[in-house]
């Protein structure tokens, strides 16, 4: 009765997928994806900022990283071209703040990282260098 409804409003969407999707929802599977992708990230998470500490001590400042999974890292001398490249080559996305800034010239020392795609030991080859 509910997918006859949904025929008649709604030619675009396949019924079947979202039938699949909705059991998927009641029984808990969905939830419990995100309880396990909650602590996959969150090591992640940790794993990045320990290893920023260690191969960049005393040279930046971690933004709030409550959320996401990326974080803002300003560095206190500077962000060189070469730290960029680092990063880069081993896989690490960055983006330069900068470069998003509505008012420029204030973040220029400033990059995001982004370690969704990343597991723990590249992240620590990407930061070590």
């Amino acid at each position: 009765k509910t997918a006859f409804a949904k025929d008649l409003l709604d030619h675009h969407s396949p019924s079947l997928n979202q039938l699949v999707l909705a059991k998927f929802i009641e029984q808990g599977h969905f939830k419990r994806h995100i309880a396990k992708m909650k602590k996959v990230y969150r090591k992640r998470q940790d794993t990045i900022i320990q290893s920023i500490k260690t191969y960049f001590p005393g040279r930046c400042k971690i933004s709030d990283h409550t959320i996401g999974l990326h974080l803002i890292v300003e560095f206190n001398d500077g962000i060189t071209k070469q730290v960029i490249n680092r990063l880069e080559d081993a896989g690490t996305r960055v983006y330069p703040v900068e470069m998003y800034a509505v008012n420029k010239g204030f973040a220029q020392n400033k990059i995001m990282l982004g370690y969704g795609n990343l597991n723990e030991v590249e992240i620590i080859e990407a930061l070590k260098g």
